[in-house]
């Protein structure tokens, strides 16, 4: 502190013997000076700065237009190769005509001015060509067997007809070219390398597709030639400075173009030879290729555009480098270079002019400085003479202007200085009074400026509340400062709940969070604004897919203050696109893939555009036969179909048909088709396509033939069935008369002691109950045959019957010397069935147990279970089921006669039937019982061991949904 105040006091004591004209002269010289040399400084380094800023814009500008333009030039021959296939594929295209090709390649170069060479070499190495020349005229070249394998030019009509043969250049093998192999090894769309023409002087490059048939098997390759030229002359119209120049180079380092007019090529021994960008007679060129070799040592390591900058002759050169890749084996160099002279030039001009502004400026000052202090100081001396009269206590105004006029022999200045003093006070106090009415002017002007702005600003926030667009505002730190309605639909966050939340953590998931960041390093990187589809989160915690619109915000000095962001969701429409994508194909899989022949022809009926493979198959044509002959397609139809589905297909314009007719086959087979068909109409409403689609409905035919046949047979055995059952009541009548008579004659023989009688009488009586019952059964299987067998449902005991099933069958078990078992659970409740038929069922299978058992053990079981629909055919009416169970030792089934045990009539074979007796029908009555109550019966059984029979009935059976006939499942 004491060296500053010794310092500042020193100044102070010599500033005041330093003339006050020194004083006001020298420092505002300086001051002058410094200014306008600071200024001059700073324009110098702004200047500097604005060469580097407006350098990198023409580099990265002039990079965007050569990639804008390289991406739209190399798209377009692939774009042409798809549709040369997609023509061949569809039959537009015949590959081995070479007058339609050369036709068809001529208007494709007429239509695509950016192409020069349209070709097509096949595996049989045929090729046709047509190049279109400098000069716009056609040139048509073909090579093959025709012309013994030699490469033919023509010159050629504006039509691509050969008019006059030019040239003939001996063996020509398209295969072994650049252009045919590249695409060949990988299979798909591809560049070839840059190589020379055949026949002329030029480089070129080659975009290819190799072409396969069905059966993926290689028919040849289509390509489309760029003469390299036409880039140099891309290059050559773009202005880059002054004498800036742009180049693209391979990874190799090898000149592609440049825009200078040096030819990427030299010819050496009559061949052309492409030349390094580092051999270029360009220096700046030259220079900068050999500046990226000795930067990047392999320039294959370059991925990213980088701008660089390097030193030509001691000169500063601007450097842009950008890769171009296409994924279709393209990869390019984009290479600007710009001298920084051609910008510096007015820049030291303008440096050159500050200093002599300066020079200029500081004696220009020095001399105003000069006149200023007289002007000044003169007025300061009058003054304070003045002033000393005043601090005398002459504050009269006369006596002021007497003493100013004695000092220094009153100067005018002084009286009206004088003067002013007097008038100062009223002065002051009239400017305050005006001072005072602006004021208030001017706030009444700020109040109405500020309701002007809130209505502005409720206008726009009534625009942004309304967008269909979400609308987002972000500050540096990705916290939310707007949140308009749309967004609040969109995400399900309401206004309140997402402002001053942190965005990222809100509405982007895990997964995106760094993609969502690096949105917005590029974003502030370049101040533009991007735009981007990426997956975010709801409220809900569903995941959308949005599309956003990204800018920044700046503040009145240019600054970024944050980000604001437009964003809809686009779920719907990329699932729509999906869906209408995978239907396409879906399509194609189907037109491909279905049994039915599609087909589609031309509205005159004289070209088919396709027909599916299945075509082969049910017309015994093949596709290509079917192309290439339509008509053969009536030899196919047997000939007493063939004029009438010729009169019908003329109809099929109106849209009326539909025909079954016959196809005669290999070896005289015959199958039946059914051909239908549609129109197609265009937006005019004029039909344009012929769809249809035909089947073979042999099958059909033959179903309804034997539908036919088993309808007949089912009328037959109807009429046996009511045959049956009208016999059986015949003969059920007079039997019970005999069975009757018989029983009164045993009574009759018994009171009058005629014993001899009564043995007799009893082998009558049962004689006649055993026919009774079996025309019992034969009438119980004709009223289920004939669909009149109903059930009388009703509540019963399942305890009470099982009694008096066991008293009913237990002395025809005891005949054979055999044991019952007979086991039941405890309260089984009540049962809501058919109780007679029930009754029957087990009287079927005990009566059938004990017939076939001797000296064995018979069983019968019951019980209720629940939950065991897994048993139930085709119906889950009940949760409860009673499980019967009648087991026996006896001599069993034998496995092959399982399958026949429910049929009527049938017994395990005949034998059996003579043994033992019986008519078959038990088991069939007793199975279809119980599948009218919704239950069913099953047999496990073991030869010579004996068989379990299991009877599953619902505790409750319901008539709903029940088919009491069941003559099929009998």
């Amino acid at each position: 502190m004491m060296p500053i105040k010794f310092i500042t006091d020193r100044i102070l004591k010599l500033s005041g013997k330093v003339p006050i004209r020194v004083v006001l002269v020298v420092p505002f010289a300086l001051q002058t000076f410094a200014a306008v040399g600071l200024t001059g400084w700073f324009s110098l380094r702004n200047g500097q700065k604005a060469v580097n800023d407006v350098a990198a814009q023409l580099r990265a500008e002039v990079t965007a237009r050569i990639q804008q333009h390289l991406n739209s030039y190399i798209e377009t021959p692939h774009q042409i190769n798809q549709l040369n296939i997609d023509a061949i594929r569809l039959g537009v295209l015949n590959p081995q005509d070479s007058a339609s090709l050369s036709r068809y390649f001529s208007k494709q170069l007429k239509t695509f001015d950016k192409v020069s060479y349209i070709q097509l070499g096949s595996e049989q190495k045929e090729f046709i060509g047509v190049e279109r020349l400098d000069n716009g005229k056609l040139k048509v070249v073909k090579s093959g067997k025709s012309t013994g394998y030699n490469f033919h030019s023509y010159e050629a009509s504006q039509l691509g007809e050969p008019t006059k043969l030019l040239k003939i250049t001996p063996n020509y093998n398209p295969r072994v070219r650049p252009w045919y192999v590249a695409p060949v090894e990988a299979g798909k769309p591809a560049w070839s390398q840059i190589y020379t023409y055949f026949d002329v002087p030029k480089l070129a490059i080659t975009a290819g597709k190799p072409v396969y048939d069905d059966r993926d098997k290689l028919l040849g390759v289509v390509a489309t030639d760029l003469v390299l030229s036409q880039i140099n002359q891309f290059l050559d119209s773009l202005k880059i400075g002054k004498s800036g120049e742009t180049f693209i180079i391979e990874r190799s380092g090898e000149l592609v173009a440049n825009s200078t007019p040096e030819q990427p090529f030299v010819i050496s021994n009559g061949v052309p030879k492409r030349i390094a960008a580092t051999e270029s007679k360009n220096v700046l060129v030259r220079s900068t290729a050999r500046y990226l070799t000795e930067q990047f040592g392999d320039l294959s390591t370059i991925r990213s555009p980088s701008q660089l900058d390097f030193t030509l002759a001691g000169k500063r050169q601007f450097l842009q480098v950008t890769p171009l890749t296409d994924g279709r084996g393209l990869d390019w160099l984009i290479v600007v270079a710009v001298p920084e002279a051609d910008f510096m030039e007015q820049i030291n001009a303008n440096t050159r002019y500050t200093i002599l502004l300066c020079l200029g400026g500081l004696v220009l000052a020095t001399i105003l400085g000069c006149l200023t202090s007289r002007w000044i100081v003169v007025p300061l001396q009058r003054l304070s003479k003045a002033a000393e009269a005043l601090s005398r206590g002459e504050w009269d105004g006369t006596a002021v202007d007497t003493r100013l006029a004695d000092s220094v022999e009153r100067e005018d200045e002084v009286g009206i200085l004088a003067r002013s003093f007097n008038a100062m006070a009223g002065q002051l106090e009239e400017s305050f009074t005006t001072l005072e009415e602006r004021v208030e002017a001017a706030m009444a002007d700020k109040t109405k400026l500020i309701g002007t702005l809130k209505k502005s600003q409720q206008k726009l926030a009534l625009h942004l509340h309304q967008t269909p667009l979400g609308a987002i505002e972000w500050d540096l730190n990705f916290e939310v400062a707007e949140w308009n309605l749309s967004a609040e639909r969109i995400f399900g966050y309401s206004r309140m709940e997402a402002i001053g939340q942190n965005g990222l953590d809100l509405i982007v998931p895990e997964s995106a969070k760094e993609l969502a960041k690096q949105i917005a390093v590029d974003l502030l990187s370049d101040r533009g604004g991007t735009t981007s589809i990426h997956e975010n989160v709801r409220k809900d915690g569903k995941l959308i897919l949005c599309e956003w619109y990204n800018t920044t915000l700046v503040d009145a000095n240019g600054c970024v203050i944050g980000m604001a962001s437009l964003v809809q969701d686009v779920t719907e429409f990329h699932s729509a696109v999906e869906q209408l994508r995978a239907s396409e194909e879906r399509f194609r899989q189907l037109a491909e893939n279905i049994h039915e022949v599609f087909w589609i022809r031309e509205p005159n009926c004289q070209q088919i555009v396709y027909v599916s493979p299945a075509c082969e198959k049910i017309w015994n044509l093949s596709r290509e036969s079917l192309c290439a002959e339509p008509e053969s397609f009536w030899e196919a139809i047997h000939q007493d179909d063939r004029d009438r589905i010729k009169n019908a297909f003329a109809k099929q314009m109106r849209g009326d048909y539909d025909e079954e007719y016959r196809v005669v086959g290999a070896g005289g087979s015959v199958c039946w088709v059914r051909d239908r068909a549609f129109p197609v109409r265009n937006e005019t409403g004029e039909i344009y396509r012929i769809v249809g689609i035909a089947e073979d409905i042999t099958q059909r035919k033959l179903a309804e033939e034997f539908q036919k046949v088993a309808r007949a047979a089912q009328a037959a055995n109807q009429a046996k069935s009511a045959f049956l059952a009208n016999m059986s009541h015949e003969l059920r009548t007079p039997l019970n008369a005999i069975i009757g008579y018989s029983d009164l004659l045993k009574e009759d023989a018994e009171d009058l002691g005629c014993e001899d009688f009564i043995p007799d009488l009893h082998k009558i009586q049962t004689a006649g109950r055993h026919l009774l019952s079996l025309i019992s059964d034969i009438l119980d299987i004709s009223k289920i045959e004939a669909g009149r067998m109903e059930l009388h449902l009703e509540n019963f005991d399942p305890a009470n019957l099982i009694d008096e099933v066991v008293e009913t069958v237990q002395p025809l078990i005891d005949k054979n010397g055999n044991q019952f078992a007979v086991d039941r659970a405890d309260d089984l409740g009540l049962m809501y069935a058919d109780m007679t038929k029930t009754r029957q069922i087990l009287l079927n299978l005990l009566s059938n147990a004990a017939k076939f058992t001797e000296r064995g053990t018979i069983g019968l079981s019951v019980e209720k279970i629940t939950n065991d629909k897994s048993k139930i055919l085709d119906r889950d009416a009940s949760d409860a089921y009673f499980i019967f169970r009648v087991t026996d030792t006896g001599i069993g089934i034998a496995p092959e006669q399982m399958k026949n045990l429910f049929q009527a009539f049938m017994q395990g074979d005949a034998s059996t039937t003579r043994k033992y007796g019986g008519t078959g029908l038990g088991l069939t009555i007793s199975r279809h019982f119980c599948l009218m109550m919704g239950g069913d019966i099953e047999v496990s059984s073991q030869l010579g061991c004996g068989s379990i029979f299991t009877v599953r009935v619902p505790a409750r059976v319901e008539l709903l949904g029940i088919n009491v006939s069941a003559t099929a499942q009998i």
